[in-house]
């Protein structure tokens, strides 16, 4: 898995977990999507997060599992196939290729969570991105 800061190992550790955990305690669920988020923390957590999408085609394909972090296969039923799901962020004002943007009136009073109105705009985001998405198409 290359090399990582102690941070971003044990951030690996517990996602291969939780994968794990997830396929254990929910046995119908096939695949789980990660929503990106922006922040230090969030950059730490995508990293690791990377790091389950790079390590999944290897595995599928032969290679040996790290025995660090146990295996991944999702054909066997060990843990559900992993995949990015929506991606939320934009830079503020400046609009994405698509169009979002989110301004400061988006969101409530703690500067963080979207008020009503960017509610609405994220659930439409959500609604598209499960209609649109080839790994929610079932």
């Amino acid at each position: 898995m290359g090399r990582q800061t102690p941070l971003l190992a044990v951030i690996i550790l517990v996602l291969f977990g939780i994968l794990r955990a997830i396929k254990n305690g929910f046995d119908d669920v096939v695949h789980v999507l990660e929503a990106q988020r922006e922040g230090e923390a969030a950059r730490t957590d995508s990293a690791g997060l990377s790091v389950v999408v790079k390590v999944l085609p290897g595995e599928m394909s032969g290679a040996v599992a790290d025995t660090r972090t146990g295996s991944l296969r999702y054909d066997n039923g060990t843990a559900p196939s992993m995949g990015w799901g929506p991606y939320p962020w934009a830079a503020g004002t400046r609009a994405r290729s698509d169009g979002l943007t989110w301004v400061a009136s988006d969101f409530a009073s703690d500067g963080t969570h979207p008020n009503t109105a960017a509610r609405q705009k994220v659930g439409a985001m959500l609604l598209t991105f499960f209609k649109t998405s080839p790994v929610t198409s079932y």
